[in-house]
């Protein structure tokens, strides 16, 4: 991919073509790579979609208008009605909404979640047809490593392994690590998903990319010609723009990131902190292994005191000029959020119990600011709860 396509900007929803012949062989024949309508392929988010694939050393991918048009899209295609997603807990509430609430009652899909979604026992279980005739089938397992928000990682391997034993496909969501620290493919996955929103766009806009293998991406672009969730033009060019610049923006969230879990770790209103590798010997070793010992621009952590004294920490960090108060991530500016209440809001007490989101998490998406500006920030903030929950400090 040239340096000129890449800054091209192709303004048009339909192409002309030269005769009727090429016209009829165009419709004739879906898999032909002729350009001649948006919804069925159009250059800029193509160029995009390539621009992550090769990140992400995929041979195909596709854009889509979000992340979670993305992943509704995996499911239309490689799962039918009678049939079952098995899923990780452990992952965006958006997420975890759609699973629970639409698919089967939209579509006759069911989903099976797995708590912890380390135990490789529960996960073979999860995979099993649940009657005879093998209804509920599942057909795709969805992954989210690391998670959101409580960060945690897990193998990738050894989880494909389960579903592919099992006549499955691993859908991956990468969103919170990218493609320059983690590439789920090289580990057994067969899509990557991403919600394109966040990092890899710097938060501009709504947009969405799989990736993976020609065989499985073909039939996903086949349906985006009639889906119409199509990313557009000009966010398209936006956006492989931004992915031009992501192996610099991420190295700093991370190092930013990195700063702030290790001062939070040892601060005395601090109950956890959840970050890639922080807390455990295992998990750093499968940090090591799968993302190259670096960890991402996002973190969690959980107080005493439940919403109220989240609800003030959050509020200080606004007040302070540290953080804005947004259900975002991936952006420039440091954000914070207290899931229980916005992101996971949706879900009932037992399912945010089952998802590890307590009403004392605030998790925080770390931006590019000066990393003392930050951590003075935090401090500041947690110093308006530390003497009601810890003592003075």
């Amino acid at each position: 991919m040239d340096w000129k396509s890449r800054r091209t900007i192709f303004a048009a929803a339909g192409f002309p073509f030269t005769t009727c012949k090429e016209a009829a062989d165009a419709f004739a024949d879906e898999k032909l790579k002729t350009h001649f309508y948006h919804r069925y392929g159009h250059d800029n988010p193509d160029i995009f979609a390539m621009s992550v694939a090769k990140l992400d050393r995929a041979e195909d991918g596709i854009a889509t208008s979000s992340g979670e048009a993305a992943i509704e899209l995996v499911c239309k295609v490689f799962v039918q009605p009678g049939e079952a997603v098995v899923s990780s807990a452990r992952i965006y509430g958006g997420t975890y909404n759609y699973f629970t609430n639409y698919l089967l009652a939209e579509r006759g899909v069911q989903a099976r979640f797995v708590p912890d979604p380390t135990d490789l026992v529960v996960w073979e279980r999860a995979m099993r047809p649940r009657f005879s005739f093998n209804r509920w089938q599942p057909k795709v397992a969805f992954l989210e490593s690391p998670g959101n928000p409580l960060l945690e990682v897990y193998d990738i391997a050894a989880i494909a392994n389960v579903v592919h034993k099992n006549g499955a496909l691993l859908v991956v969501d990468n969103t919170i690590a990218g493609p320059t620290i983690q590439r789920p493919l090289e580990f057994g996955a067969d899509l990557v998903v991403y919600s394109a929103t966040k990092y890899l766009t710097n938060g501009l806009f709504l947009s969405g990319v799989v990736t993976g293998g020609k065989e499985l991406i073909e039939p996903l672009r086949q349906r985006l010609g009639v889906s119409g969730v199509n990313l557009g033009v000009f966010e398209s060019w936006f956006a492989t723009t931004a992915v031009a610049h992501l192996e610099v923006r991420m190295k700093q969230h991370s190092q930013n990131a990195s700063a702030l879990a290790r001062f939070l770790y040892t601060h005395p209103a601090v109950k956890r902190v959840y970050y890639p590798g922080l807390n455990s010997t295992a998990q750093r070793e499968l940090v090591r292994k799968q993302m190259g010992s670096k960890g991402s621009g996002l973190l969690s952590f959980e107080i005493e005191g439940g919403k109220d004294a989240s609800w003030c920490v959050c509020d200080h960090l606004v007040a302070n000029g540290t953080a804005i108060i947004v259900p975002h991530l991936g952006e420039t500016e440091t954000m914070a959020i207290h899931p229980a209440t916005t992101t996971h809001a949706k879900l009932t007490q037992a399912q945010r119990q089952e998802a590890g989101i307590g009403d004392g998490l605030i998790r925080v998406s770390v931006g590019l600011e000066e990393k003392e500006k930050i951590l003075s920030g935090f401090n500041d903030a947690l110093s308006t709860i530390a003497p009601r929950y810890c003592g003075a400090l």
